[in-house]
């Protein structure tokens, strides 16, 4: 690069002069200096270095806070705990409206398996012109007839594959004649035992299938 440095005269005429390598204008080089030192501590300032040392030349040198939580390792005790309780609220406003869907879901297979048992039971009335008594039973569906069976073997006809099993591992119940109508086929429910407060406790029979 070439600047003026001087013009003389000389013969008649000017000659520029290199400019010699590393050589600054002293007032541009410290108004750079303040303008860099400035701008470094107003990044500073505004907190986007975690810390600013002061290097050699008077301009702050500043280290970014990337890195910095790998070096520290892990999640500090205040974060945790704040993860651990959004969980624990969340866990709160989900689980018993989960809970509800599934006992919900488990009155509708007792329903259905009552609803299966009921047409097999009008479906043997129209057989043999009665329904089986509480000796025969609801066994008698699946074309078995007791032996206290006023019916031959050869009549009895197979209504079921077999019989379902309520949601809590209990077979079906039968009564006749019953209380609720010509006979009754009723689970106790979750608990049970019969009525029950709680809608997954209360008993569920052919006589409560649209409640």
């Amino acid at each position: 690069e070439f600047r003026q440095q001087d013009c003389h005269t000389n013969r008649g005429g000017c000659r520029k002069s290199r400019r010699v390598p590393g050589e600054f204008d002293q007032a541009s080089k410290l108004e750079s200096g303040r303008h860099i030192e400035k701008s470094a501590t107003m990044l500073c300032f505004k907190g986007l270095f975690r810390e600013c040392e002061t290097g050699p030349r008077g301009v702050e040198m500043m280290r970014w806070n990337i890195g910095r939580r790998q070096q520290n390792g892990g999640f500090t005790l205040i974060e945790i705990m704040v993860v651990v309780v959004i969980i624990g609220m969340l866990a709160a406003i989900v689980a018993p409206n989960v809970m509800r869907q599934l006992d919900r879901a488990t009155i509708t297979r007792a329903k259905t398996d009552i609803r299966t048992i009921d047409s097999a039971l009008k479906m043997f009335r129209t057989e043999h012109y009665r329904y089986p008594t509480e000796e025969e039973g609801l066994a008698i569906l699946t074309g078995v007839a007791p032996a206290l069976s006023e019916l031959d073997q050869k009549d009895v006809s197979q209504l079921l594959e077999s019989l379902p099993v309520d949601p809590w591992k209990r077979t079906y119940l039968y009564r006749y004649p019953g209380d609720h109508g010509n006979y009754d086929v009723y689970t106790l429910g979750a608990d049970g035992k019969e009525g029950g407060e709680d809608e997954i406790d209360a008993d569920i029979g052919n006589w409560n299938l649209d409640q």
